[in-house]
């Protein structure tokens, strides 16, 4: 598996649109861009002093899966891997490596760039909120939240956003396998678009790992945390297993 990730991992950030998707990490520069000019565009508010910088980050990564952009962007980066070449034929070139190796190291190729966009926006976030955000009145000046239940909110806002663009990476790799291009692109925008309002609905938001971040307080930070990863962990089960039934039938 170690030798076979690395040039699997090459052919993944060595395509235009793993470029196109890391480009998405500079949206926390567009605000200082923005302060320059007579617009309200990308202006943020707020009490005075109430924003730390991790709570910028969180806001960051949430204004991003809100857009839904960089959230395509890296599900057509998924297709491609996935879709595209199975139609081109290029996986018989790997006829003789076992087909559940080839899509898991494609999938973990995804989640690690996926992660370097993640580092990238957190590097770009953290250099956005010391030299411009924290000159505004609303800025705290501090890295971490002093109150617990800022930090709480920043835990579950991260870990219910992360864990829905890896749900959604793997179910398009997976849907990629057997649907076409548009089908695949579709159906991973609707799941990732029901995740994005699912803090807003009641009742069914708890089918999402998005769904706790304005109810956490009603049940326990603790448990929170655990039904997230619980539901995570069944949506990758139940996706893994249709993906081990379909991988096992494709011809190339």
């Amino acid at each position: 598996m170690k030798t076979m990730f690395c040039p699997v991992f090459r052919t993944v950030y060595k395509k235009k649109e793993a470029k196109i998707c890391l480009l998405f990490c500079a949206l926390p520069l567009f605000l200082i861009v923005t302060s320059l000019l007579p617009t309200n565009f990308m202006q943020l508010s707020g009490d005075a002093g109430s924003m730390s910088c991790m709570e910028f980050f969180e806001a960051v990564i949430f204004v991003q899966f809100q857009l839904t952009l960089p959230s395509i962007a890296f599900m057509y980066l998924a297709i491609t891997c996935i879709h595209d070449e199975i139609n081109k034929g290029n996986l018989y070139l790997y006829k003789d490596i076992p087909r559940i190796k080839i899509f898991l190291c494609k999938s973990i190729s995804l989640l690690a760039w996926y992660g370097i966009y993640l580092m990238s926006t957190f590097f770009t976030s953290v250099f956005t909120y010391y030299v411009y955000v924290i000159k505004q009145p609303y800025a705290s000046g501090v890295f971490f939240p002093t109150r617990l239940g800022d930090v709480q909110y920043i835990i579950i806002g991260l870990l219910g956003t992360i864990s829905t663009i890896i749900v959604s990476l793997l179910l398009v790799v997976v849907l990629s396998t057997f649907l076409n291009n548009g089908a695949s692109l579709i159906i991973g925008i609707l799941f990732t678009l029901f995740c994005s309002i699912a803090p807003n609905l009641e009742t069914i938001n708890v089918i999402f790992p998005t769904g706790f971040l304005y109810t956490y307080e009603s049940i326990g930070f603790s448990k929170a945390i655990l039904f997230v990863l619980l539901i995570s962990v069944i949506y990758l089960c139940v996706i893994g297993a249709v993906g081990i039934y379909k991988i096992k039938r494709i011809e190339f």
